[in-house]
């Protein structure tokens, strides 16, 4: 495949793997939404103190693969690290543009406001102004999600202190199978005991999408087995998993010129299904059929009750379809 047909088949993609070797040579691969198209270069936003910055430093070879169930390609190239030098209203869009290509952060945005502004006063800044370098900025007092905060794996580094003491904090409430905390701690990396440590919430409905989408780190099949683990403490007999699935979706609610169709395509190709989406011959009505690995269809059909921003659902209903042979994922004119 040439530069040319490469390009062509990125064109279709708002996400890919993006592979680093850090100054061992071990090859590290993440995730990553792709920010920007500039002809032949792609364009991420990071931090400027992650990981991929320090191994594209210490090495600029770069390995960029993009993969659906029709068709693979992957380039090799040279990555360079450039140091924004926009205004913060710039930088905020270009980081909106990257959220926006995460499922779980899509209609989470970060907005600037009037308290925003005042932030930036007390730090003598303006949405105009050019940060230097490395220099961090608060836009906000607070860190949740729907503020603008931003969402890291690290289970791996956690240290098992940490663990510990979440496990038994959820223990500590009879019948609670499981939950969400909120933990404030200097360094989750460290042991509990020599630092301070608060739970400031265990919240029995914790939100199972952040750890299927971080917007750095590696995703966790926590949904699965939390289904695995209550079918299993109910006594209830499980058929052997199937590897691939195929349901018919309907959506209804405000899904009608919000762009949910366009919206639904782009997730099904991030998450390699197959099938087809269209206008219901109701005006609150999106009908699609999704077909693939079985835990991208039920993935699929759980953000299909999110949706885009501007979207409002109301109930998503799935029924298993058979005899399906479908290729790609398209929005279909004819309503299904």
């Amino acid at each position: 495949m040439n530069q040319d047909d490469f390009s062509k088949v990125l064109d279709e993609f708002d996400t890919c793997t993006l592979l680093t070797f850090t100054p061992g040579g071990r090859p590290h691969a993440r995730p990553m939404g792709i920010a920007r198209r500039d002809g032949s270069s792609l364009w991420f936003v990071t931090e400027s103190a992650s990981a991929k910055v320090d191994e594209v430093v210490a090495d600029t070879t770069a390995v960029v693969t993009v993969q659906d169930s029709r068709r693979w390609a992957a380039a090799t190239g040279r990555a360079s690290v450039v140091q924004d030098r926009r205004t913060i209203e710039e930088l905020v869009v270009a980081t909106n543009a990257a959220r926006r290509q995460n499922p779980h952060l899509a209609k989470r945005v970060i907005r600037l406001d009037a308290r925003v502004d005042e932030m930036l006063r007390a730090q003598g800044l303006t949405r105009r102004s050019v940060p230097a370098a490395g220099q961090r900025v608060r836009l906000r007092a607070e860190g949740n999600f729907s503020l603008g905060g931003e969402s890291l794996e690290v289970l791996d580094e956690t240290h098992p202190s940490v663990l510990e003491l979440a496990t038994a904090a959820v223990r500590a409430f009879p019948g609670l199978p499981h939950a969400g905390l909120d933990i404030l701690m200097d360094d989750h990396r460290l042991p509990v005991d020599g630092q301070t440590v608060t739970i400031l919430e265990v919240n029995s409905r914790p939100v199972q999408a952040i750890h299927h989408f971080p917007m750095y780190g590696p995703p966790r099949e926590v949904s699965a087995r939390l289904v695995r683990d209550a079918v299993e403490a109910a006594g209830i007999h499980v058929a052997e998993a199937v590897d691939e699935l195929a349901v018919r979706l309907t959506v209804t609610g405000r899904v009608q010129a919000v762009g949910y169709r366009r919206w639904m395509v782009r997730a099904a190709r991030a998450l390699g299904v197959t099938g087809w989406v269209a206008n219901g011959a109701e005006p609150d009505r999106v009908d699609a059929l999704v077909h693939g690995p079985a835990r991208s269809v039920g993935m699929m059909v759980r953000l299909a009750f999110d949706g885009p921003p501007g979207a409002a659902v109301m109930e998503t209903v799935a029924e298993p379809a058979e005899g399906v042979t479908v290729s790609g994922f398209r929005i279909r004119q004819d309503g299904g």
